[in-house]
C-alpha cells in the first residue's frame, strides 16, 4: 500500500482508500452500495482476480447504473486477468493509471440453472451464487476439480500437486454434455463427452497458463475449447495440455486433441449418466399371471374397519420423490460454483473499461511480432509490385511457375539492364 499512495502523490492524484477485510462479497457490497461513486473518476483495486471479479460484479448491479473506469493491481497471487493484459508487476500496474488511458473490455455473463435474470433470486448473496460476469476465465470438469484441490497446496508446484492426487484417487473421468453456440446444436446435438471444458474470454487459466492463445478480451466473443482425444482425458493427458499452455507457448492449441470454437452465447448442460439401478428400472420387466384372490375390504372401497374408504385418503398417500441430483461445480475467475443442470456464458461486449497503456500492450508486451513504420510498409508495398508484375510478364503460359525458358529470359533481362553479359550453361 505504501508503494501504490507514494505514486499517486508524486502523480498528483486525490484518492481516497477503502481496506477489505478479506470477507466474501465485501467488495462486491462495498461498490455497489456506495452512495457517492459518481463522484470518483476511476476505481483502483488492488488484489486477486477474486476481488477484481466482485468489484466489477457491484458495479454492474448498481441502481444508478454508474460505471467508472477499472485500474488492476497485483498483489502476490497469480492473476489471469493481469496476464491477459501484459501487467506482470506492480510497477507496470501502475504506470498504467498513471499514463490516464483506458480501452473497452468484454465482460461474460455466466448463469448457472436458469436462462435469463428475471427468474433469479432477489437475495443479493443468493444471486451472486447462481449469475455473475466473467472477466478472464471458466473451466468445467477435470479443471475445477483439480483447481479447488490445489487451493490446499500454498507453493509454485500446486497445479502438479493436486494433478497427481487427483491422478491417484482415480479422480479423472470423462463427462458428458449437450453444447449450444449461439442457439446451434454441436454435433449434431449428440453428447459431447471430454474431461476438459475450457470457456475464455481471455487467453489464460488456471494460474497463468495459455490455455486458448486465440481469445481475446474484447473481441466482442466468448472462446469455447474441450479435449475431444481420449488418450487425453486421464491425469497424463492433462497434465501434458497445463504444461504446454504453462511453459510452451500454448503450443498445445495446435495439436489436434482439442476442439476450439466461439460464439455470443453458450450453453452446457451437464448429461446425467445413467446406474445399473436406472437401467434396471427402464427395462421391462414380465407381468407376473394373476392368482385368483378373494375380495378384501379395501378392494370393495372400504377400510378395515368397515368404513368406506373416502377420496381424501386415496388422494393423500405419497408420491414417489424425484432423485436428488447432485451437484456439480464450474469455476469462474478463480472462484468454485456449484450448478445441478446447465450453466450459460454470454458476452456484453465493451461492458467495462480498464486502465491499460496500449503502446506497452502492443510493443513490450509483443502483442504483435514487429512494429512497422509507414517508409517499411511502403517500401514492401513497392517490392510486391515488381514482383507481380515482373511474374506476370515473363510467366507466359499463367502456370504460376516459371519454366527453364521463362526463367532464362527473365535472366537475359536484368542482365541487359544492367549491363552484363550473359551465358547460358
Amino acid at each position: 500500500m505504501p508503494a501504490i499512495e507514494q505514486r499517486f502523490n508524486e502523480a498528483g492524484m486525490n484518492y481516497d482508500t477503502h481496506t477489505s477485510e478479506g470477507n466474501p462479497m465485501e467488495a462486491y457490497k462495498l461498490i455497489k452500495n456506495m452512495e457517492n461513486l459518481s463522484d470518483y473518476n476511476l476505481i483502483c483495486v488492488a488484489g486477486d482476480d477474486n476481488t477484481f471479479q466482485e468489484v466489477v460484479n457491484g458495479m454492474l448491479i448498481r441502481e444508478d447504473g454508474v460505471k467508472l473506469p477499472l485500474g488492476f493491481l497485483p498483489n502476490e497471487c497469480q492473476s489471469d486477468i493481469l496476464a491477459a493484459l501484459g501487467i506482470m508487476s506492480l510497477e507496470l500496474a501502475l504506470d498504467n493509471i498513471v499514463k490516464a488511458e483506458c480501452i473497452g473490455i468484454d465482460t461474460t455473463r455466466v448463469l448457472l440453472d436458469h436462462d435469463n435474470e428475471a427468474s433469479l433470486p432477489e437475495d443479493v448473496e443468493e444471486r451472486y451464487k447462481l449469475c455473475r460476469h466473467m472477466l478472464s476465465d471458466s473451466s468445467l470438469t477435470m479443471p475445477t476439480n483439480v483447481g479447488m484441490a490445489s487451493k490446499s497446496w500454498y507453493s509454485c508446484y500446486s497445479l502438479s500437486i493436486a494433478t497427481w492426487m487427483k491422478g491417484l484417487s482415480c479422480s479423472f473421468t470423462p463427462s458428458s454434455f449437450k453444447i449450444e453456440v449461439d442457439g446451434t446444436a454441436i454435433d449434431s446435438g449428440n453428447n459431447v463427452d471430454t474431461s476438459i471444458l475450457m470457456v475464455n474470454n481471455g487467453k489464460y487459466s488456471n494460474g497463468g497458463c495459455l490455455v486458448n492463445p486465440f481469445a481475446a478480451l474484447n473481441d466482442g466473443l466468448i472462446d469455447l475449447s474441450w479435449v475431444r482425444d481420449p488418450a487425453y482425458f486421464g491425469m497424463f493427458g492433462f497434465r501434458e495440455l497445463m504444461n504446454d499452455a504453462k511453459v510452451g507457448g500454448g503450443i498445445q492449441a495446435y495439436k489436434k486433441h482439442s476442439i476450439y470454437m466461439r460464439g455470443r452465447k453458450i450453453k452446457c448442460t451437464y448429461v446425467e449418466q445413467e446406474t445399473e439401478q436406472d437401467t434396471e428400472q427402464k427395462t421391462p420387466q414380465p407381468e407376473p399371471a394373476e392368482e385368483p384372490k378373494e375380495e378384501t375390504p379395501q378392494e370393495n372401497g372400504q377400510t378395515a374397519g368397515g368404513e368406506e374408504e373416502t377420496k381424501e385418503t386415496k388422494d393423500t398417500k405419497e408420491t414417489p420423490k424425484e432423485p436428488e441430483i447432485a451437484e456439480k461445480y464450474v469455476g469462474v475467475d478463480d472462484c468454485d460454483l456449484a450448478y445441478k443442470k446447465s450453466v450459460t456464458w454470454q458476452c456484453f461486449p465493451q461492458n467495462i473499461e480498464l486502465m491499460l497503456d496500449t503502446d506497452n500492450y502492443f510493443m513490450e508486451f509483443n502483442s504483435f511480432p514487429e512494429l512497422y513504420t509507414r517508409d517499411d510498409e511502403h517500401e514492401k508495398y513497392i517490392v510486391d509490385q515488381i514482383v507481380d508484375d515482373m511474374w506476370q510478364k515473363y510467366d507466359v503460359d499463367g502456370s504460376g511457375d516459371l519454366d527453364k525458358e521463362e526463367t532464362k529470359k527473365m535472366v537475359q533481362d536484368i542482365c541487359a539492364a544492367e549491363g552484363r553479359p550473359f551465358k547460358a550453361a
